[in-house]
């Protein structure tokens, strides 16, 4: 995006942290973007996946204590979402795919880093989809180990030295 439409689509949007009133809108992004990290659109580990990540599982998640979930909002509407774990993980990280490529990505990293994620020098992880290893590269992750299938979910795991500059 160019510098004037990031700041455009910056401008009317807020990080906020998220609260079991938005595990309905997680869970719909989640559910919306599961063919890009999915091993099968249906079946038993597709079904468990689903159950696991329904809204009132997310609540939970969310109430957690060793999590975090940062929200980017336009008004109501939910542009995307990073949760953190144990400030070392990323669990979840989705930007709904009408507002990819706009900055709110890289504001939820930014807005994650400076809220919650793990003092300089210690190393981060993640399970990216092979659709998503491109933007955790942007954010200097290496991927750490071969392509995975756990759960129904497909993944590459991946690692970072968090740093100043991020």
């Amino acid at each position: 995006a160019s510098a004037g439409s990031l700041a455009r689509t910056l401008g009317v949007m807020n990080i906020t942290r998220a609260s079991a009133a938005d595990a309905e809108a997680i869970s719909a992004l989640i559910h919306l973007l599961s063919h890009h990290f999915l091993a099968r659109p249906e079946g038993p580990e597709t079904t468990v996946f689903f159950a696991a990540t329904n809204a009132a599982s997310m609540a939970k998640h969310i109430e957690d204590p060793a999590r975090l979930y940062l929200l980017a909002k336009s008004s109501d509407t939910l542009l995307g979402f990073i949760s953190l774990k144990d400030r070392t993980r990323i669990s979840q990280f989705f930007v709904h795919p009408e507002h990819q490529r706009q900055g709110i990505g890289s504001a939820l990293w930014q807005a994650a880093l400076s809220a919650f994620l793990a003092s300089q020098g210690a190393c981060l992880t993640v399970d990216s989809s092979q659709y998503a290893l491109n933007v955790y590269r942007h954010f200097g992750f290496v991927p750490e180990g071969p392509v995975t299938q756990a759960g129904g979910v497909v993944y590459i795991p991946m690692r970072r030295r968090a740093r100043d500059d991020a």
